[in-house]
């Protein structure tokens, strides 16, 4: 089995054993409200399998940035026992509009080799944006690096057969969590493959796999793909949301030295150096991936394989004013792209420490280059990064970033 990794303090209910208390934003009982807005993201699948009709589960997972609909489900709802794509595909939504699949819109993890094993037991479908809009399930790509989950999951999912207009939920413990895979203890059957596996996050139910396999053993949990870095950078790059190889630039400077024409000043995570520092002329490559979609809007975080061949993520520390590399993803690796024009900069947006019974105040990166002369060489460097409140602007210190090619 694989390693068990980190939880983040967002998870921890109020019955683990192990805890006094749990964070505010954990609702256990969300399952019992309403989840109309969920259920209009479903999708039921309907498809012959070696010649046989049969059905399966699917969902919309909505995507930042995405110029399509992505509707996530099982590998084995597309393909048959012999590896043949399923025929006559079609998807049923909820409102009952009947959209025919093309496999030629899907895309089956190479490393999936039939029913019998859950390796890459996942697919996504993708289709034009006009099908659903920006609508779908919240995802967090944070959950994904979570040890533990205590407390219930939901699956929402399908019977076979059942009308498209009726999914149902099963709900049940999280029994243990693997680094591709979720085992859990809610009740699944036939036609539930493809299902969204979810938590109440923050108070509302966020995807954290996708159900693809019954309990292998009596006393054993149904199994589903969690949403790692590496299943979502595939639907990201396929839907359009990825900004792969590309160097942060600070846009203009206040004082009319004018940086950015040609040279620029950049982040920078030098080898021999812990943070992340400004540099005239080139910078670090980064891809830019959405991370998260929920109440608090849409999030963005920074990943780079700079100093490290395996990658690591950008966080953002804002009492230290700096940025450092990471190996897990957290909340302080998260940004919001703000006041974006029509000529390319943005500033990016990050959340202050949390506080007791307020919201935390709102912080823009900001790049300087005060030590930097215009005749310096390309590789000159300074320490100046920092962050300003947001909406400010102060003198010397550039917050309209851009995100250019490398």
């Amino acid at each position: 089995m694989s390693a068990r990794l980190h939880i983040p303090d967002e998870l921890v209910h109020p019955g683990w054993k192990d805890h006094q208390e749990a964070a505010d934003n954990v609702i256990p009982n969300l399952i019992s409200g309403s989840l109309e807005g969920e259920k209009d993201s479903m999708v039921r699948l309907e498809f012959a399998n070696d010649g046989q009709p049969s059905s399966g589960t699917a969902f919309i997972v909505k995507i930042p940035g995405s110029k399509k609909t992505v509707i996530l489900t099982a590998a084995h709802n597309l393909r048959s026992s012999t590896l043949k794509p399923t025929t006559n595909l079609q998807a049923v939504f909820r409102d009952g509009k009947i959209v025919a699949i093309d496999h030629a819109t899907c895309y089956v993890p190479p490393e999936y080799k039939g029913s019998d094993s859950s390796i890459g037991d996942w697919a996504a479908i993708f289709l034009d944006k006009s099908i659903h809009g920006d609508k779908g399930f919240n995802f967090s790509l944070a959950l994904s690096y979570t040890e533990k989950i205590q407390g219930e999951v939901s699956v929402i999912a399908y019977r076979d057969p059942t009308p498209a207009y009726s999914p149902e939920i099963a709900s049940g413990r999280c029994k243990t969590c693997f680094e591709e895979q979720v085992e859990y203890l809610a009740k699944t059957e036939q036609g539930n493959s493809g299902a969204p596996v979810c938590v109440a996050y923050r108070g509302y139910m966020t995807v954290i796999a996708i159900h693809n396999r019954r309990p292998a053993y009596r006393k054993g949990g149904s199994t589903g793909a969690r949403l790692t870095r590496q299943l979502m950078m595939k639907v990201f790059e396929l839907s359009g949301a990825l900004e792969t190889d590309v160097m942060l630039r600070g846009w203009g400077d206040p004082r009319g030295k004018k940086y950015s024409v040609p040279r620029g000043l950049h982040l920078i995570f030098p080898e021999d150096w812990t943070f992340g520092r400004v540099r005239l002329g080139t910078g670090s490559k980064f891809d830019v991936i959405p991370v998260y979609s929920g109440p608090e809007g849409d999030r963005y975080a920074l990943w780079t394989t700079a100093t490290s061949a395996t990658g690591k993520w950008v966080r953002f520390d804002v009492p230290q004013d700096q940025v450092e590399l990471v190996d897990i993803l957290k909340d302080e690796s998260h940004f919001a792209k703000s006041n974006v024009s029509k000529t390319g900069w943005m500033k990016i947006v990050v959340d202050g420490p949390k506080e007791d019974g307020t919201a935390p105040k709102r912080y823009q990166l900001s790049l300087a280059g005060t030590m930097i002369m215009e005749g310096d060489p390309d590789d000159e460097e300074t320490s100046e990064v920092s962050f300003v409140e947001y909406p400010k602007e102060e003198d010397d210190k550039i917050v309209k970033i851009s995100f250019i090619k490398a």
